[in-house]
């Protein structure tokens, strides 16, 4: 087929069925090759389900990608008849699922290429459009999101349902928690590592920085070591030092200063600490660091008291810091 004669969908066009696919979420044992529903119109396609549209999507992903074999999930959204004209919706649809998956598996997930079904009985095609914004990533082919029980997806559909209802779809919004899943979003695609590193402490400063804008490093570091670890001491403490040596690590890369001494000297002090020969900041300190971040946010969508605080729009001083007041005493 000539993809290129085909056209994206407009406004104007009725589309009734849209399809995704993700080259590295895989669901395991019984729920391996099964139709899994998300939501009312979000599900994950089975071997038998959709089989012409699937079709055209792994062929169009083979001839686009030069893959071989097409391995993964593929998501069919279908539209309720009251946004037939909003076909975007299926890409947020999609995309926040991902996101539900990256943050409880801490391991990549990615949404790649997306078409939709303008009329379901003539199976009028558009021509498939790259949700992928993410560069090449290294680990592509090792790291990827494995789905191995009943109860896991569960929870991932219930982030997938916070998400939602903290108005993640919405273009522009602001709380708490809405900016931090989008600041750990943009770090989760972002390849230079000195970014990723602010991006991910940004993400965090989005959650426990608060109206004062003063020893902001001393309350990250306290407030996610007692949201993470609120009955051990012993973590509270690593995290708490983990944290503070990070965030120094950002002060020096967005002040200019010489980061790579400044990173050198801190590794020195995790592998002395560790026992450890080695510990590199651009793997070993950045994977940890990516794993925290998903920890803070799925206990703050999934824990109801943390959920209605972060994803208010808008807090009293003195209601906020009651809160932080009681997150660590």
């Amino acid at each position: 087929m000539d993809y290129s004669k085909l056209n994206y969908p407009s406004l104007d066009d009725i589309v009734v069925k849209e399809v995704a696919y993700s080259s590295n979420i895989f669901f395991k044992d019984k729920l391996n090759n099964k139709k899994l529903k998300i939501d009312d119109n979000l599900v994950i396609l089975d071997n038998k389900s959709e089989v012409g549209a699937v079709k055209f999507l792994s062929d169009f992903v083979q001839e686009s990608k030069s893959n071989r074999y097409i391995q993964g999930s593929f998501f069919l959204f279908t539209h309720d008849g009251k946004s037939k004209k909003r076909f975007y919706s299926a890409m947020d649809r999609v995309r926040m699922f991902v996101t539900a998956t990256r943050i409880f598996t801490q391991k990549r997930a990615n949404a790649d290429f997306e078409f939709s079904i303008r009329d379901s009985k003539k199976k009028d095609f558009f021509r498939p459009f790259d949700l992928r914004s993410e560069k090449y990533d290294r680990h592509e082919f090792t790291n990827f999101s494995v789905v191995s029980s009943k109860k896991d997806f569960n929870i991932i559909k219930k982030l997938h349902k916070k998400l939602a209802d903290s108005n993640f779809e919405q273009v522009t919004y602001y709380s708490k928690l809405y900016n931090a899943v989008k600041f750990f979003n943009h770090a989760y695609s972002e390849d230079w590592t000195l970014l990723k590193n602010t991006l991910l402490f940004t993400s965090l400063e989005s959650l426990f920085s608060d109206s004062s804008k003063s020893e902001v490093t001393e309350k990250i570091s306290v407030r996610t070591a007692y949201l993470l670890y609120p009955k051990d001491s012993d973590k509270r403490k690593e995290t708490y030092i983990f944290i503070k040596r990070g965030y120094e690590i950002r002060s020096l890369f967005i002040h200019g200063s010489n980061t790579e001494t400044g990173i050198n000297k801190i590794m020195k002090k995790f592998e002395k600490e560790r026992g450890v020969d080695h510990y590199d900041f651009y793997h070993d300190f950045i994977d940890e660091l990516h794993i925290l971040v998903c920890q803070c946010l799925k206990k703050a969508l999934l824990d109801e008291s943390y959920f209605n605080f972060f994803s208010t729009e808008k807090h009293k001083d003195s209601a906020e810091q009651q809160f932080y007041t009681n997150l660590v005493l």
